[in-house]
């Protein structure tokens, strides 16, 4: 199937999670320039805040106006501040970090971020019981990384690797950190840049650890009961009380996308970590936790299989 990337390199981050979800389905890479409107097609778009939502309706406005099936894959919409409207130019729809407005369209499946490109090459993880770091973390200290890593140094036995930033060339290469998280029992997973949701979450799921994951929504389960509107309590204003402010009244992020069913440990305050280790039961969690991790791959893939073979259905192709 032609493959087409909008605002995004040959060797994007997410490579090899896209190849694997979409197994049976050759992704033939082509330029948009390239583009054949009239040939079944992918667009893979990289976006977080509509800087190429024009190429986007472009692209799906040549496919629409000839019929043609599309499939698009937004990737990186982490603040939920690309526009979406374009979705409904598009047959199937598949894209990362759960946003509730996409949630409630028919044809839009929601999927985890995955691992980086290059992670699962040489993966080899060891049993929980034989791991030899309690925890493992690497990555640059910001903002509330730095509670959490006062915390978890109060955990014997952990290693932390600090890098100055993103994907840093003088830090851990991939295949040492697939390795750091294949060798630890828990893996603390702070938030992104701005989602509870990020990359560490998944690769340590791929790499056997027990992600330990920051929540939003103190309070969500107790606004629903009130009736208070998911619109009203999902506004968040752009300022630095963003964050602490989803964090009590917004909607769960991980409720929103799983439901009840998310095994993983959730945290409010990384100061709770050491008692929330010293409590736990490793082998059940991670037991729990990969058995989990596996189901929702291969429904992942199992829900693109339907999708796609549903979008070319309607348009009366094999």
């Amino acid at each position: 199937m032609q493959t087409a990337l909008v605002g995004m390199p040959r060797d994007f981050w997410e490579r090899d999670w896209i190849r694997y979800l979409f197994d049976e389905v050759a992704l033939d890479v082509v330029e948009t320039r390239d583009c054949v409107f009239t040939r079944p097609s992918i667009l893979l778009l990289s976006d977080s805040d509509g800087r190429h939502a024009t190429a986007a309706r472009r692209l799906l406005g040549g496919f629409a106006a000839r019929s043609t099936p599309v499939c698009l894959v937004h990737l990186s919409d982490e603040y939920c501040a690309c526009p979406i409207d374009f979705y409904r130019q598009a047959g199937f729809v598949v894209r990362n970090y759960y946003r509730p407005s996409a949630a409630k369209l028919s044809h839009c499946l929601h999927v985890p971020l995955g691992y980086k490109a290059g992670f699962t090459a040489g993966l080899v993880p060891r049993p929980i019981s034989e791991r030899r770091n309690a925890w493992f973390f690497a990555g640059e200290v910001k903002g509330r990384r730095r509670g959490m890593l006062t915390a978890a140094n109060r955990v014997p036995n952990g290693r932390a690797v600090i890098t100055a930033r993103w994907d840093d060339p003088n830090g851990l290469s991939t295949e040492a950190y697939a390795q750091g998280l294949a060798d630890a029992v828990y893996a603390p997973c702070p938030r992104g840049n701005d989602s509870v949701d990020s990359f560490r979450v998944w690769e340590a799921l791929e790499a056997g650890a027990i992600p330990i994951v920051e929540d939003d929504g103190a309070f969500d389960a107790l606004l629903c009961r009130a009736s208070v509107p998911a619109t009203v309590r999902s506004w968040i204003p752009r300022d630095r009380g963003r964050v602490r402010y989803r964090a009590l009244f917004g909607p769960s992020y991980w409720g929103g996308m799983f439901g009840t069913n998310f095994p993983v440990p959730r945290i409010r305050r990384w100061q709770r970590f050491p008692e929330m280790i010293a409590r736990a039961d490793p082998v059940h969690l991670s037991r729990q936790a990969t058995e989990w991790w596996n189901a929702v791959k291969q429904q992942s893939r199992h829900q693109i299989r339907v999708g796609l073979a549903a979008m070319l259905r309607t348009s009366g192709l094999p």
